[in-house]
């Protein structure tokens, strides 16, 4: 009995010793638990806090992007109220320009006309030469206001777009233009397109007009032409003239600028300007190639998205040349082709850079 009992007792001690290890292992595993369930929660807490900052710093980051485009907005709507300003001070200008200016320009012309005609036989040489040289300033600053008044219009004062044949344009532009006998014109190509009819005549008349001027050579050759290339058209106005210096290659598109004397050439000097002021506003470039006495070459381009007008007859290329009466014109090609007539009321450029 006594080994019976110490069996048992001996069972008991090993049974009680599991319990008493499985109970041991179950509070080791609840520690574990509850140490990653807090280290959970601290992890969780931590990732609440840092979007939480995040959060903060992206707000006050959005709120201070809005102040600065508020601030922004702001200065724009300023900056736009003064643009605002200098163009109705501007188009005041012109009109002050036009009135006020040219008005005592008239005045003076005509008494000058008036002695040089009344008086003519009591002025000795030196005296009629002054008259005409008085004359010739009043002409040249009459066709300086019409030139400021000409670049001040250009991209705030547009005209409906219409179909343009620029051969018939540039053949009516030469007509106006009268050059010499001396001079031949040549106009290849030109493309149909709706533009504005004025700002586009301006540019051919500046562009050919100066170079029909400076021409310094017994037999001038003044050539137009306009090719397709990608995404614009591409014209040039190329002459035999005397030729630029490439240093003067950016001066010549300045405001008042003029490379010859203005006594020996007429000019105003704002000719050019007008000319790359209308094609920069249309997003066009223009640019000058020359070599001193083999003569220049002017390009300007256009965008190709500028819509075009096809036409059976238009576009048709020609050679331009004025007979030596100075009058009419002789074509190589399309001799059938109608004359334009000028357009009341057109604004002539001043052909002179």
């Amino acid at each position: 009995m006594a080994f019976l009992a110490h069996e048992v007792n001996a069972i008991a001690d090993e049974q009680h010793a599991q319990l008493r290890a499985h109970a041991e292992a179950a509070r080791t595993w609840g520690d574990r638990i509850y140490s990653i369930f807090f280290v959970a929660v601290a992890g969780v807490v931590a990732l609440l806090l840092f979007l939480q900052h995040a959060i903060r710093r992206e707000i006050a980051a959005r709120q201070a992007a809005h102040a600065e485009l508020a601030e922004s907005e702001a200065k724009q709507a300023q900056l736009l109220r003064e643009l605002q300003s200098a163009n109705e001070e501007l188009a005041n200008f012109a009109y002050v320009a036009s009135h006020d200016l040219k008005a005592p320009l008239r005045a003076i012309a005509s008494l000058a006309q008036w002695i040089s005609t009344d008086y003519a036989d009591r002025f000795d040489e030196e005296g009629r030469e002054q008259i005409a040289l008085l004359l010739g300033r009043v002409r040249r600053m009459d066709r300086l206001i019409d030139g400021i008044l000409q670049y001040s219009r250009v991209g705030r004062v547009r005209e409906p777009r219409s179909v343009v044949d620029l051969n018939e344009l540039v053949a009516e532009t030469v007509d106006l233009l009268a050059p010499p006998a001396h001079v031949r014109v040549k106009v290849g190509r030109l493309p149909t397109l709706k533009i504005e009819r004025t700002r586009a005549q301006q540019v051919f008349q500046n562009l050919i007009g100066n170079a029909i001027q400076y021409i310094d050579k017994p037999e001038g050759e003044v050539s137009v032409a306009c090719e397709r290339l990608a995404g614009e058209w591409h014209f040039t106005v190329r002459d035999n003239g005397p030729g630029i210096e490439s240093r003067h290659f950016e001066r010549i598109f300045q405001m008042f600028q003029s490379l010859a004397p203005r006594d020996r050439h007429e000019s105003t000097g704002i000719g050019l300007s007008l000319v790359k002021k209308i094609v920069e506003t249309h997003g066009g470039r223009i640019w000058v190639e020359s070599k001193i006495g083999l003569g220049s070459v002017f390009h300007f381009t256009l965008p190709l998205s500028l819509p075009t007008a096809s036409r059976e007859d238009s576009g048709v290329a020609f050679d331009e040349q004025l007979d030596p009466s100075g009058r009419g014109r002789r074509r190589g090609r399309d001799d059938g082709a109608s004359r334009v007539p000028r357009t009341e009321g057109h604004e002539s450029a001043d052909p002179a850079g």
